[in-house]
């Protein structure tokens, strides 16, 4: 969503506030509600374990960095990135051990740092490039090799495709266009919200991966929901085009 808006130079507008706004919560909900299902299947989860790891070691490497780190003109000298590297492969496998999936480790480790500016830019500035040049084209071609379009043989395969895909549509499109309506918003900008809301893009295939691993997920059920996460980001953009505001079609560029 936040790269649609960004190609379409509409993140700044209240539009865009809203539905980056509205998808974090959505987000946060999502993957506390991924990290509840995964403690059931592993069985294994110690709240008190995980509560000391995300609170206590963020904060002791903000105390090590403000008294230990030597400014430079990247922000991190290699001694800290060095530690920062530590923690986060620490917190990926402290959460394995925990019974959750290895990437809320690297997520809530993120996520308790990210009230520190010069460390998000620094940490940007070394590795931006190289994750959206190698790793997310590595995580697109994993999920491609587990995406089996074979499995869906039979037209009650598709059928039931176009089934997951319809109630995704309903739900996500649907229901916050309903609720955008239901808190005042004009008909447009609700479309608007609602067309932005029904992308699932990254996260959605983060979790639908975690499901497979986990055994959650048949291999046909995996097809099905990738097919539905690859559409409906597909939709976000005519959809939005169509319900933009006429005196905002103009900032959109061709």
């Amino acid at each position: 969503m936040g790269r649609i808006l960004l190609e379409i130079k509409l993140e700044r507008i209240p539009i865009g506030g809203m539905g980056i706004s509205a998808a974090a919560i959505d987000d946060v909900v999502g993957w506390i509600l991924l990290g509840v299902a995964t403690a059931l299947v592993t069985a294994s989860f110690n709240a008190g374990q995980l509560l000391l790891q995300f609170f206590v070691g963020p904060w002791l490497l903000k105390l090590w960095r403000e008294n230990v780190h030597d400014a430079d003109e990247k922000g991190m000298p290699n001694s800290f990135l060095a530690v920062l590297l530590i923690g986060l492969f620490a917190s990926c496998l402290i959460t394995h051990y925990l019974g959750i999936f290895v990437i809320f480790g690297a997520f809530l480790f993120g996520t308790c740092l990210h009230k520190e500016p010069t460390l998000v830019k620094a940490w940007r500035d070394r590795f931006s490039g190289m994750v959206l040049v190698a790793f997310v084209p590595i995580f697109f071609t994993n999920t491609g090799l587990n995406t089996k379009i074979g499995s869906l043989q039979t037209p009650e395969a598709w059928l039931a495709c176009a089934f997951v895909l319809a109630a995704a549509v309903a739900g996500k499109l649907g229901g916050c266009f309903l609720g955008a309506r239901l808190t005042g918003q004009p008909t447009r900008e609700a479309g608007c919200i609602a067309a932005l809301m029904n992308t699932r893009a990254l996260m959605a295939l983060i979790a639908i991966n975690i499901g497979l691993d986990l055994g959650l997920l048949t291999p046909a059920l995996f097809t099905m929901l990738v097919i539905m996460a690859l559409l409906t980001t597909a939709m976000c953009r005519p959809l939005l085009r169509w319900w933009l505001p006429k005196e905002l079609r103009k900032l959109v560029p061709d």
